[in-house]
């Protein structure tokens, strides 16, 4: 019974999210992936960690509130997606395609990730 509960609450989390989500504009979308993605490799690869100022940086841009329920949930579910690939490419490949994504020199948003 409690199994089915907790599924019951995901799917009114991922339900809420993925409303707050359709009201973001495609650029806020995109830029909250970003972050996602950065904050799954943050967990998962132990070398790398989210550089805080260039987010927030890329949140002011794009006039996403970091702090609001909504996009807290979308980026908790984006990051968990993003995790899951991190754990189907291993390790070595999926660190190194996060760093040369979000790195210094990355190609999606530099400078999202540094190293540790």
């Amino acid at each position: 019974m409690l199994r089915a509960a907790g599924c019951i609450v995901i799917a009114i989390a991922m339900s809420a999210a993925s409303a707050a989500a359709q009201e973001l504009s495609q650029q806020q979308k995109n830029a909250v992936n970003h972050i996602a993605q950065v904050v799954a490799t943050e967990s998962y690869c132990n070398e790398y960690r989210a550089n805080a100022r260039a987010i927030n940086a890329l949140a002011k841009v794009y006039s996403i509130d970091l702090d609001a329920q909504y996009i807290r949930n979308v980026t908790a579910l984006l990051a968990a997606n993003h995790l899951n690939g991190l754990k189907a490419a291993g390790k070595q490949v999926g660190c190194l395609t996060a760093w040369g994504l979000y790195g210094p020199g990355g190609e999606n948003v530099p400078n999202l990730l540094v190293k540790r």
